[in-house]
């Protein structure tokens, strides 16, 4: 029952993360302030649906059918990916 609720509260925060650097974006853009003016870094809303995806894994693995497993690997392997793409963003950007 724990990995419902760490994955139910790693896909909110992952949610409200996306959902906030959204908001920034749009908010940016609407007034007009040039990218260099961001508050919040920009990769934050690809951290954002990684941290979702990883929620949802943990809480599809929660279920026995086969489909959940599947959807529990799909979830997991997006996350993967997704957390990948941010690392290396980050190490060109330091190198």
């Amino acid at each position: 029952m724990i990995r419902f609720w760490v994955g139910a509260a790693c896909f909110l925060v992952g949610g409200g993360l996306w959902l906030l650097a959204r908001r920034q974006e749009h908010a940016s853009q609407a007034s007009g302030a040039p990218p260099t003016a961001r508050v919040l870094p920009p990769l934050l809303p690809r951290f954002g649906l990684a941290l979702g995806a990883l929620g949802a894994a943990a809480m599809s693995s929660t279920r026995p059918e086969l489909s959940w497993t599947i959807s529990t690997i799909c979830f997991a392997a997006v996350s993967i990916v997704l957390f990948i793409t941010i690392l290396v963003e980050q190490l060109r950007g330091r190198a």
